[in-house]
């Protein structure tokens, strides 16, 4: 065949024709068939004749559909194409260049006590994706073909949890707390490097459907960026040249003190049938605990409503004294090459975990005693959770520290930089409402989209 030059024929049912094309370098090879009055499926391969089994691309949909195959080639091959009649039928062979295009997706990473949902206000806002945007789950694919918004770029958002349950051997929470849900506990039950296998695949499925031209941007809520760095900075993971920034938000890049809350309770009162109502220290942090989890009640009205479950094994990892942050923060290096965001919240007082708690209101950890607002930490507690320092120097979201949250300064002691760094200090912005914050992130997701030629941001 000769490139551009359409070659029309007649075959027979059960017939193969074969054909050979030769390309030149860094090319996308478009091969359609078409002019169809019969079922006839298309076959194409790079190093042989193709056979019914062995072959680079198929494309076999039902009879007189156009068939198409698509080959990117970074250097310059014959390609064999065969095809293979179901029927007799007349056909329209065509083997041209095309425009090599890349394909843009974004993939959103949820944090702990969380789930895909979470970022629903940037989904649904006509300046992200307007409502469009595929859920990926652990080894299920994508069957369905990608919607795009008006800057082409497809949305994907991934639901953790598919290690949660790993045998025997996975981690467990507080009092040996497992997760007991199939479906997963949404990432709160695995460690950050199992997050990271999880982003690989889902990164994955991304690539899989768009091809080698496909570029990705991560955007990390909290443990999502910590899952998004253990993906990156693993020499052994795949596709990840196809990633070309990470965004931060409330990010706890060296870790949180409300991790420590998870080391007291584990060290100094468990079992709960031991503690829970020891009259003291433990049975406040107890309650604590209940009440986050919605489920603490008094005189049989249930008190507060679910905020997060500090029982999880996540909680622990995230203490900055685990293993899991200082593995994690031993290899930062593995950063380079990806353009990097932080985006940060500085105006909240540490303990503040939400602002609008049933019954309660503003549940803060230090108010210890106060009527009416819930149960609360002793404050020797607190102590150990401040780990020696004050409680104006945790100064953040109400979780992660400013400081934690800049992953500048995590880089900085190792000569690396952040690309973009924005911060809000409006008052009580807690934790778990950054992902709503539609303005903030999409002012920094705009300055990356044009650091990585993304250029046409709105």
């Amino acid at each position: 065949m000769t490139l551009s030059s359409p070659f029309s024929d007649s075959i027979e049912a059960g017939q193969w024709h074969y054909f050979v094309v030769e390309t030149p370098e860094d090319i996308l090879l478009n091969i359609g068939l078409s002019q169809l009055s019969g079922d006839v499926d298309l076959y194409v391969s790079q190093t042989a004749i193709p056979t019914q089994f062995d072959y680079d691309c198929r494309s076999n949909q039902s009879a007189s559909v156009e068939e198409t195959c698509l080959q990117r080639l970074q250097t310059g091959s014959r390609h064999f194409i065969a095809l293979s009649a179901l029927d007799n039928a007349e056909y329209q062979l065509t083997a041209k260049l095309d425009t090599i295009e890349i394909a843009k997706a974004t993939l959103w990473l949820h944090g702990l006590a969380s789930d895909s949902s979470t970022w629903k206000a940037i989904i649904d806002d006509d300046s992200f994706y307007a409502g469009k945007c595929q859920t990926l789950t652990w080894q299920e694919s994508i069957t369905t073909l990608p919607e795009f918004n008006d800057r082409k770029e497809s949305c994907f958002s991934l639901d953790f949890g598919g290690f949660d349950r790993y045998g025997n051997l996975g981690p467990t929470g507080l009092d040996g707390k497992i997760c007991e849900l199939a479906i997963g506990c949404n990432g709160d039950y695995s460690h950050f490097n199992s997050l990271g296998k999880e982003v690989e695949e889902a990164i994955g499925q991304i690539v899989d459907q768009f091809g080698i031209d496909t570029e990705v941007v991560l955007i990390g809520h909290s443990r999502g960026g910590l899952a998004a760095r253990a993906y990156i900075q693993n020499l052994d993971s795949k596709f990840k040249e196809h990633v070309k920034a990470l965004i931060t938000t409330g990010t706890p890049h060296q870790g949180s003190p409300l991790g420590r809350f998870f080391t007291y309770m584990e060290e100094r009162c468990t079992p709960k049938t031991q503690f829970r109502q020891d009259g003291s220290v433990c049975e406040d942090s107890w309650e604590v605990i209940e009440m986050l989890a919605g489920e603490r009640k008094y005189w049989g009205i249930q008190l507060g409503e679910y905020v997060m479950d500090l029982m999880a094994p996540s909680v622990g990892f995230l203490s900055p004294e685990s293993e899991d942050i200082s593995s994690l923060n031993s290899s930062v290096w593995g950063l380079d090459g990806v353009s990097l965001a932080e985006l940060t919240y500085s105006g909240t007082r540490f303990g503040i975990l939400d602002t609008d708690v049933k019954y309660v209101g503003v549940y803060d950890l230090y108010d210890y005693g106060a009527p009416f607002k819930g149960d609360h930490p002793h404050p020797s507690t607190l102590r150990y959770v401040e780990n020696g320092e004050t409680r104006d120097s945790l100064v953040g979201d109400g979780i992660v520290p400013l400081a934690s949250q800049k992953l500048s300064l995590l880089l900085e002691q190792y000569g690396q930089t952040v690309d973009f760094s924005s911060n809000n200090n409006s008052s009580n912005i807690v934790h778990i409402d950054e992902t709503r914050q539609v303005t903030d992130i999409f002012n920094s997701y705009r300055d990356v989209l044009d650091a990585i030629g993304w250029s046409n941001a709105k």
